[in-house]
């Protein structure tokens, strides 16, 4: 389970987390229920959403989903961390820099009656990739 010691993460977040680490994309989408949709991309289904996160994990060698806070209110999960990697593949029509990454993220998921996920919200600091890979200037 990634995360800081002493942090206790909501079972969602904790299945998650260890599954994107392992880089198990079936494990992360069997968390998914029929008809999931990704309000952040607009994609509908949890096909479209591996291919993204299998994509990210293409791009970015030794990459890990660190998530530090997790909090619920009713079906509602918010959970906000951090990924690291290393930029050694495309990713958004960037060719690989060999930049190392450390970007901040935040996600809110609706999880149905059975524990599925059915809807998220969320994403990551493009800002600070996009500097970190060099394609923006770094801030003054």
């Amino acid at each position: 389970m990634s995360g800081p010691t002493g942090v206790v993460l909501a079972p969602y977040h904790r299945q998650a987390s260890d599954a994107l680490d392992a880089g198990d994309l079936d494990a992360l989408v069997d968390l998914l229920a029929p008809g999931f949709v990704d309000h952040t991309s607009g994609d509908v289904g949890a096909e479209l959403f591996r291919a993204r996160v299998a994509a990210l994990m293409a791009a970015f060698d030794g990459i890990r989903f660190v998530i530090t806070h997790s909090v619920a209110d009713g079906s509602l999960l918010a959970g906000r961390g951090h990924i690291t990697g290393v930029h050694t593949g495309p990713f958004g029509g960037i060719p690989a820099t060999g930049a190392a990454i450390d970007v901040e993220t935040v996600d809110v998921v609706r999880l149905g009656e059975d524990g599925r996920v059915t809807e998220r919200w969320g994403g990551l600091d493009r800002f600070a990739l996009l500097t970190q890979l060099g394609v923006l200037p770094a801030r003054p």
